[in-house]
């Protein structure tokens, strides 16, 4: 994804993140990659995609098994 000042999309990347969506659906799971449209979230069931226009939040989950690339964790 080319990188863009406004869209914040990839700074959770490897993370673990907690997405919560408009009709409140929460998935909990890896965030592996983020296009201009969709998340791509690796979560104990499989790989689930997410249409970030029903996103509502995007929050790293804390513990030891959080942030999982350069960003720390």
């Amino acid at each position: 994804m080319r990188s863009n000042p406004a869209d914040f999309s990839n700074e959770y990347a490897d993370c673990k993140v907690r997405i919560e969506t408009s009709i409140g659906v929460v998935i909990e799971g890896v965030l592996v990659e983020a296009s201009r449209y969709w998340f791509k979230v690796r979560t104990d069931r499989g790989v689930v995609y997410v249409n970030k226009a029903h996103v509502v939040t995007v929050a790293p989950v804390a513990g030891p098994s959080g942030c999982r690339g350069v960003r720390g964790g």
